[in-house]
């Protein structure tokens, strides 16, 4: 048995269909899928890529989603919108794309009815994951090599913006942090909080279970640029990455791996919340693991280690949860909640809508 079309009937796939004045490449058609991407119904970047994808995949006829007619008509806050004609420059620069790459576009209109105001679906059927992690896509990582500062604030003015207009925004809070991207965000050097048990060469040939940094010529994981370099890093080689020497001996008792260096870069840490404090700058000693230490105490869960560690084992050796600084100063939970809507346009971060 086989799913595969007969030969004739395979052919024709790919034969020009004329419907009317239309001439289709082929008789291959995207449908119309629901992307849950849009702020105020305003296309964006990622419906260039979804719609533009798939005229270069040699469809002949390219759909958008669902496009409502009026805003009330939308099946969610997010869905695509043709009402105003705001959205037709962005729609405009898609559709020339598609054409120019041998495809039909064309544009499904809607009006939801009695299914209108639903949320999109990530935020549940009226239920919201009490912790979420939203890594955005490659293409929206922000990472210099496969992305670029615009498409990451596309993804991140979605996701705020879809959780404002939710009924779960009240009692949310959204962290964005970021790992080094490939490179240094600035010149300051983190203090050392941890050191590390780094497996490269050792202190004693007779114990390879045990790093040294202290005699590691290229330790990346112990790498904090002081000049002069210290004088207890052997060799020394101006083209290797060298250590400062400060992030060793390793940690008495320390298992194989464990302990790795820290703090490294600095890297931005924003809290958006209704309960975040406006405009303010916190100067608590934070890193990633802030987020993680913030979760285990709100739930009560412990260290993601245990809540105890072996005899001798030197605090922070399994997880950095447990050495992590709070967040609580940037939240404010003796006033009220700040519950005015500020949304943005994903492609400008201009104010399009709330404030009010």
């Amino acid at each position: 048995m086989t799913n595969s079309l007969p030969a004739a009937e395979a052919a024709m796939m790919f034969q020009p269909l004329l419907i009317r004045d239309v001439r289709l490449r082929n008789r291959i058609g995207m449908s119309p899928m629901c992307q849950y991407s849009s702020v105020d119904g305003y296309a964006n970047d990622w419906h260039f890529v979804h719609l533009g994808s798939r005229a270069v995949g040699g469809a002949a006829l390219v759909m958008t989603e669902a496009a409502a007619v009026l805003p009330e008509g939308r099946i969610s806050p997010q869905d695509l919108g043709i009402w105003s004609d705001h959205h037709i420059p962005m729609l405009g620069r898609i559709f020339h794309f598609v054409e120019e790459l041998g495809a039909v576009p064309a544009v499904q209109l809607a009006y939801a009815g009695r299914k209108a105001s639903t949320y999109i679906p990530w935020l549940g059927h009226g239920n919201l994951p009490a912790v979420s992690y939203l890594k955005p896509p490659k293409y929206q990582n922000g990472h210099a090599f496969n992305s670029d500062p615009l498409t990451e604030q596309s993804f991140v003015v979605t996701v705020i913006s879809a959780l404002q207009q939710s009924p779960f925004w009240g009692e949310t809070a959204v962290i964005v942090t970021y790992d080094d991207s490939g490179g240094w965000y600035d010149h300051a050097v983190g203090p050392i909080v941890n050191h590390s048990a780094n497996l490269g060469v050792t202190v004693s040939p007779s114990n390879p279970n045990v790093g040294g940094d202290n005699n590691v010529a290229d330790a990346d994981d112990s790498l904090v640029p002081v000049l002069p370099y210290s004088a207890s890093t052997t060799p020394a080689k101006p083209a290797a990455i060298t250590t400062s020497g400060v992030c060793g001996p390793a940690p008495t008792g320390a298992p194989p791996g464990a302990g790795r260096c820290g703090y490294g870069p600095r890297l931005p840490f924003l809290v958006i919340s209704p309960w975040a404090k406006e405009n303010y700058v916190d100067h608590t000693l934070t890193d990633q693991t802030s987020t993680l230490r913030f979760i285990e105490d709100n739930w009560n869960l412990g260290f993601i280690d245990g809540s105890t560690l072996p005899a001798g084992q030197p605090l922070g050796s399994f997880s950095f949860d447990q050495l992590a600084g709070s967040i609580l100063d940037m939240f404010d939970f003796d006033d009220p909640p700040n519950l005015r809507p500020l949304v943005l346009d994903p492609i400008e971060g201009t104010v399009i809508g709330g404030l009010d």
